[in-house]
């Protein structure tokens, strides 16, 4: 029998907290941004369309509409929880021959250019999971207008992936004075030599608690992207943190904002070093990437997630990914998001 959300709810209230209060950031430019837009579990599902055809990446999993997410309690909001987030889950009480039923949404609105905010206090996670928190562009053929990952990874991957995706003409300064991550791949196109198909210029976050249940133990965190014409460039700010990566004090004060009529301003060039930068003399951003929309989606399995199942630790669990997907429902309990809300802020004076 499927349990119902009020039961996740009292299972999940103690680890879902709210970030601690950090010092204040050195300031180093005026450059600020001012509040657009704020989704929050009281208006994110009419401003968010459910994505029901079949996976494009090959998963072992079943969208869902929006009435049939419902009526399976896979999408809604945490009420007892801090801040009552926005819930997108991975059904876990059947066996699923046919793929597992998940979600996947995409906002309505689309941007060029703005620094992003999610606050997130669970993601998914568990062998077979493929979470994934991303930009797409829209109105041309992929990837013409890009693609930016923000979080994503699967299986028992340490760490965040964080990713954009192009059309060929766009590679990355690999300066590791830039940003704190790893650089895993450069070229950002598609199609480069010598890197695997659609791999993209990826960064690899070296902090544990980025992803996967490291995150979810730590109270979750926050994400910011910021986009310009020069660079994309992405932080990740733990809510449990040495001074180096505690949440700015702007940031931290922007979080409480409910409504886009805030007066509140964010000026990210006085924040620290960020996890990842992806922007060189190799690459015009404003040619590859546009037309962005967000995406949240929990697949299961398919083109990185069954790909790679050999290779993890989850392979001693079954044979295939396919295989633990279908037999092991209850695995995937905490297959699911909790997000506290996300902000997209633009240029102000």
């Amino acid at each position: 029998m499927y349990l119902p959300l009020f039961f996740l709810v009292t299972s999940l209230g103690s680890a879902l907290g709210t970030p601690l209060a950090p010092r204040a950031a050195k300031s180093t430019s005026s450059t600020s941004y001012k509040l657009n837009t704020i989704y929050t579990s009281a208006n994110f599902f009419s401003s968010f369309t459910f994505f029901s055809d079949p996976d494009p990446t090959s998963g072992h999993v079943v969208y869902q509409t929006r009435d049939k997410a419902s009526q399976l309690s896979l999408a809604g909001m945490l009420p007892d929880i801090d801040q009552q987030p926005i819930y997108l889950a991975t059904e876990h009480s059947q066996p699923a021959p046919d793929g597992r039923p998940s979600i996947r949404v995409q906002s309505t609105a689309s941007w060029t250019h703005g620094l992003f905010v999610f606050d997130i206090a669970h993601m998914p996670t568990g062998c077979g999971t493929w979470p994934a928190l991303w930009l797409l562009g829209s109105g041309a053929a992929w990837p013409t207008y890009g693609e930016i990952d923000i979080v994503e990874g699967v299986n028992d991957q340490i760490g965040n992936s964080m990713t954009m995706h192009t059309s060929a003409g766009c590679a990355v300064s690999n300066s590791s004075t830039l940003f704190t991550g790893s650089l895993a791949t450069p070229n950002c196109d598609v199609n480069a030599a010598n890197q695997g198909k659609n791999a993209g210029c990826s960064i690899a976050d070296t902090n544990p608690a980025s992803f996967g249940p490291a995150f979810n133990k730590n109270g979750g965190g926050v994400y910011a992207v910021q986009w310009t014409s020069e660079a994309v460039t992405i932080w990740f700010f733990p809510p449990r943190s040495t001074s180096k990566t505690a949440i700015p004090s702007d940031l931290q004060s922007a979080l409480a904002s409910t409504s886009a009529q805030s007066s509140k301003l964010l000026n990210p060039s006085s924040w620290p070093t960020p996890q990842a930068r992806f922007a060189g003399k190799g690459c015009d951003l404003d040619t590859h990437v546009k037309n962005q929309s967000i995406i949240i989606n929990t697949s299961l399995c398919g083109d990185w997630a069954g790909a790679t199942w050999e290779q993890s630790s989850c392979a001693k669990k079954a044979s295939t990914c396919d295989e633990f997907v279908t037999a092991n429902p209850t695995a995937f309990k905490d297959a699911f998001w909790a997000i506290r809300s996300i902000q997209v802020w633009q240029i102000g004076s």
